[in-house]
Formats: C-alpha cells, structure tokens, sequence
C-alpha cells in the first residue's frame, strides 16, 4: 500500500482542527527544547494534550499520531462549546429556550407600553390639540386612534421622516369627556374679566363668548367657565357643522369629536341647541376692548322712590327719565353726591339720596372722570332796560294786545349778542322785525332778534357762540308786515317747540 505524503496528511490534520475551531501549529514546527518546552496555562486541556503528544512522538508513529489526535479534538470541541454556552449554563436554559425567553419579553414589552414609532430617526414629540390646565382634569379618558380617523390638522404629523415612510401613528385626538362648563362663577367685588380669565386659564374672549355680557359686569352676577378657550354657538333652523365650522374658520372634525357638543355618534343637531367651538376666534364685533377687559365689577342699586334721571350730576342738566319706585339700576360711578347709573336709555345720573342701598357699596363704584359736558350757558341779548314783558299788554300792535317776547331798550347802536350757541336760520329783512337775525339752537330752541339798526353782522348757515355779536340795536320795522316799533330798542322772541315762551325763565338772573 503507498505511503500517502506528510505534506497531505499534515494538511487534512490542519483542517480537522480549522473546522473545531481548534488553533495547531504545522509538524514543520519544532521548539528548541521540546522535552524542556513549557505549555501556557492559558491553553484548554485538550489543546496542552494534543500539543505534548506532538512534540513526544517527533513526527514518527504517524498512524497512531493522527487517531490520538482525532479523539483529543473531540474533547476540545466540546470544551469549547461549553465555555461559549457558560451564560445558558448558569440559567440552565438551552439556546432555544434562551431564543424563547426573548420573543415572550419583546411581546410583554409592546403589550405594557403605548408602542414605539417606527422612524430611523430621533424621536419628536407629537403636538397635542389641548393640553387641560388644571390637574383636576389629568384622568379623562384619552383613547388612542390610527388615522384616518378625523383629527384636527393641529394634531397630525407627517407620518414621512428623513424622506422615508413610517407608516401610521398614534395620536390623541381633541375629545374630552364631561360637561361643557367646568364652573358657575359668581362675580366678587373688585374681580375684572381679565383676572376671572386667568384664574381659570382661559382667554378674555372665551368669557365673553361663552355668557351674555353687558358693557359691565355686576357683583353678584353668574358666569360660565368653560372647559377650554372657544366660543359658544347657537344652533338656527337647517345649520350644519360645515356651515358652522365655515363661519368660525375651523375644523369641522373639531366641533363633532368634542365630546361635550355630544355629535361623535352623528346625532342630528337641533334649533337652539348650544355647541362649542374649540378654539374659535370670537366675532370681531364682540371682542373685548381693553377697558372692558380690565373695568372693575360694579353693585345693583335699587331706586325707594319715583326718582328723576338727568343727563348730568346736577340740575343743570336736562332731565331725562323718571323710574319708579322698586327699579334696580346697575351703578357705573359717582360723582358729588350723585350716581351714574346704566338705565334702559342709556347711562343717566340719580341723586345718591333717592337710591336704597347702604354706603359701602357705593364705595366700591370708581369716581367718574369722564363727566357729560356742561349745559349750554344763556347770555343776556344786550345792554338795557326790560321796557314791555312777555304777555298782555297795554299797547295795541296789529290788532292785539299780546307781547310774544321782551323789549329792551337802549340807545340806537348798542351792541346785540346771541343769547346761546346755535346756527343763524335767517339774516336780513324780516317781515315785521325790519333788520333781524333768527338762530336754531338745540333742544328745539329758537331766537328772532328784532329791529336791529342796519344789515346784520352774521349770514345765514354761519355757526355762533354763546355771547357772539350779531348786529347793533335799531328801531326798524316793516309796517306792509304788521311790525311797528316806538323808538331803538332790541324785540327778543324765543321758542321751544314753535311755542313762544318767556326769555326770562331761561336768561341768567344776573347780566
């Protein structure tokens, strides 16, 4: 039989221990001592065997080298593979129940969390619709839904990071469970709008869209918190959300999965039913101006007679209305011993002595500072002496013997001035007054100055003054009229209504 070569025989030794990952050296290799050789004790048992047997036999006794060989290889594989399963030995599993382990843990896992987001990159947090600002609302219910359930577009997110498709994610839609309004406020003294909004975390605009407000707001009076900042809509015959929505510029989505409007079923919606709109803008012709915002609370007053309104704090100014006994008013300000209140005509002043209500709460009403303008002031038409009243008379004028004014004489030329603010109606040649001037003044009041000297100082449409010259004092007069006049003197006729009256009820005592 033909001796097979060292070189081939050494190769198939080299390749058994390759494949049992078992490192040999070639049989080329001799040490300088191989009686004396140390073995590292960092080598397995088997490796040191089959080492020492290598350098003993010197390459001769080749068959019985190479099964010695083979059985020591055996021993050190299986050496080997303990040592890499040392973990799984320690918790006596077996790989596959190691690899078990693992599934059931990975699945116990994404059963206990929320999931996790596919995405290669660093995860971003979703935005939220609402996040509750108080604590107290920290347990409603939040269920999670896949698009492409309706959300608001405020809360999705592209579901494609870095170019790449993730695929759906979890979001948290806007519902919120419970009512619509979280509390009925009652209004305290000194409280504004603007501190009741932030107490509740809440917009001025969501108070005054969600509760009937007047110009002010009144001690005692109730209002509506909402959950949310939004508006408060009232439902008309054949309105739709989409038309809702359009009018509010918002989501539709957002008014039907708002749990508290009670829509996310489809329910029909009803004529005067109220629905809030999440996050709506109020209607420009209802926001709040800044003074509104920030004005104090104010009392109820009640009237214990049948009280006088004026347009002023004093009786110097008109009067207006009268109320009766028993009517509450809302107090605005005071001012010197009267107050101003908001009646049905507006805001009127009533003297703080006719209303029923204790001291102290007219105490928290602010001062006024921004009072009506005074009424207007009468003037004395000119220099002189009254020589014939307003009324009967003596003297005969065209068939009659009733005076429609006063005369005041004086020498001719004397200066005339109008007896109040107004607008000049006629200036000129008057039938029966010769030279006069006529002004319309408010309150349907109306002046003839008569027999002036000469052609008047002012035209007509010309605007004047209280106390402004308008012409000179004469003794004209248009006889073909029915006028007729006895020397200079100054004809003074005033109307209220196209009813003549007597000047001298309204001119200052004093000239």
């Amino acid at each position: 039989m033909a001796v097979q070569p060292l070189v081939n025989r050494d190769a198939r030794i080299r390749s058994s221990f390759r494949l049992r990952r078992i490192r040999i050296r070639s049989r080329s290799w001799r040490p300088r001592h191989a009686d004396t050789q140390a073995i590292p004790k960092t080598e397995l048992p088997a490796n040191q065997a089959a080492r020492a047997a290598w350098v003993k036999l010197g390459g001769r006794q080749r068959h019985a080298i190479r099964w010695s060989f083979n059985a020591t290889l055996h021993r050190a594989a299986a050496t080997y593979r303990q040592q890499r399963r040392s973990w799984c030995t320690r918790l006596r599993l077996s790989p596959r129940g190691a690899m078990h382990a693992v599934v059931i843990g990975f699945a116990f896992f994404i059963a206990v969390s929320d999931g996790f987001s596919l995405s290669l990159g660093s995860p971003k947090a979703v935005p939220s619709a609402h996040v509750p600002a108080k604590s107290e609302y920290a347990d409603r219910t939040k269920p999670r839904i896949p698009f492409p359930y309706p959300v608001p577009a405020a809360t999705r997110r592209d579901p494609r990071l870095n170019g790449l498709d993730n695929g759906p994610r979890l979001v948290t839609p806007t519902q919120e469970s419970g009512p619509m309004f979280v509390d009925a406020y009652v209004i305290q003294p000194h409280d504004t709008l603007r501190a009741i909004a932030t107490r509740y975390g809440l917009r001025v605009e969501s108070l005054v869209g969600s509760n009937t407000l007047g110009a002010w707001i009144t001690i005692g009076d109730t209002i509506r918190i909402p959950r949310r900042d939004g508006v408060i809509h009232t439902v008309v015959v054949e309105e739709t959300v989409n038309q809702i929505a359009q009018a509010y510029q918002v989501d539709a989505a957002m008014i039907r999965t708002y749990a508290p409007n009670q829509l996310d079923r489809g329910q029909a919606l009803r004529p005067g039913q109220e629905l809030f709109i999440p996050e709506a803008p109020l209607p420009a012709d209802r926001r709040p101006s800044m003074d509104r915002a920030d004005s104090v609370a104010t009392p109820m007053v009640m009237v214990q007679t049948d009280a006088q309104l004026w347009s002023g704090p004093g009786t110097i100014y008109k009067r207006t209305a009268t109320v009766q006994h028993g009517a509450q008013l809302r107090a605005v300000a005071h001012h010197n011993g009267w107050l101003q209140v908001q009646a049905d005509a507006g805001l009127m002043w009533v003297e703080q002595h006719q209303i029923q209500t204790p001291d102290s709460v007219i105490e928290r009403v602010p001062e006024a500072t921004d009072l009506p303008p005074a009424p207007p002031t009468w003037f004395w038409p000119t220099i002189g002496s009254v020589s014939s009243p307003f009324g009967q008379r003596a003297l005969t004028v065209n068939g009659g013997t009733f005076h429609n004014g006063i005369d005041i004489a004086n020498r001719e030329g004397t200066p005339i001035y109008a007896i109040r603010r107004g607008t000049v109606i006629e200036a000129g040649w008057c039938r029966g007054f010769g030279y006069c001037v006529k002004l319309q003044h408010d309150d349907d009041f109306t002046s003839t100055y008569g027999h002036m000297m000469s052609q008047p100082l002012v035209v007509e449409g010309q605007w004047v003054e209280g106390g402004e010259p308008i012409g000179l004092m004469g003794t004209t007069y248009d006889a073909a009229g029915g006028g007729y006049s006895t020397g200079p003197h100054l004809h003074l006729t005033l109307k209220v209504d196209g009813q003549a009256v007597d000047p001298l009820r309204w001119l200052p005592s004093s000239r």
